[in-house]
């Protein structure tokens, strides 16, 4: 009875403490500008479980679900908002299940803050890791035909990752194909024999870039 007694929701995070504000809130290695949303406390466990994540948390302790009369102010959305606009946060990463209900809080939260000058971003969704692609299922993977896929040069060609977008014909080998296959057409009309083609077929499909999700 007294460690329940103990319990309260952190003023800052809302995640279960038997403090006023959580030890990760008052932590000074934590980066401020970074805020996760998540539906529970067990969620922001696993989050830590990563090591990977350095930023600060808000726990929602629930997810929309009209049919159960789970509205907005059930899941202290409110208070995610004024712990937004306090100047500090500038990114808010969501991070709720894809599930129906997840998906639409996530939706709703990005709706709220829009007019508070935020970058908010969603977590990827894909393969496990050591999973193969006939075990997924096809949600999974037509997710990511959906979605824009991004890159960047990394120094050789058709090597990218994720900072930029790759537009038609920015990667060199692409370029070098669009002259190549200029050339020839100036060949065809001028009715001259065009140099040997020094690329492969396969050079488009280098340049197609990897999309490499951070959250």
């Amino acid at each position: 009875k007294g460690a329940v007694e103990r319990i309260r929701h952190c003023a800052l995070c809302n995640t279960f403490t038997e403090l006023e504000v959580c030890e990760i809130c008052t932590s000074g290695k934590r980066d401020k500008a970074l805020l996760c949303v998540v539906e529970t406390p067990a969620d922001l466990l696993m989050m830590e479980q990563t090591q990977s994540y350095r930023g600060l948390y808000f726990v929602l302790m629930g997810k929309l679900s009209p049919l159960d009369g789970i509205g907005p102010r059930d899941i202290h959305l409110d208070r995610l908002v004024r712990r937004a606009s306090d100047g500090v946060v500038r990114e808010i990463i969501l991070a709720t299940n894809f599930t129906v209900e997840g998906e639409a809080t996530a939706h709703y939260i990005s709706e709220m803050v829009g007019d508070i000058k935020l970058t908010v971003t969603r977590i990827a969704r894909g393969l496990p890791v050591g999973g193969e692609l006939e075990h997924v299922d096809s949600g999974t993977l037509a997710q990511y035909f959906r979605r824009p896929r991004r890159g960047k040069k990394r120094g050789k060609p058709g090597e990218y990752h994720a900072d930029e977008p790759v537009q038609p014909g920015n990667c060199p080998d692409h370029q070098q194909n669009e002259k190549q296959q200029q050339q020839q057409e100036n060949c065809r009309v001028l009715k001259c024999e065009p140099e040997p083609a020094k690329h492969s077929d396969l050079l488009t499909e280098r340049c197609q870039p990897v999309a490499y999700r951070f959250w």
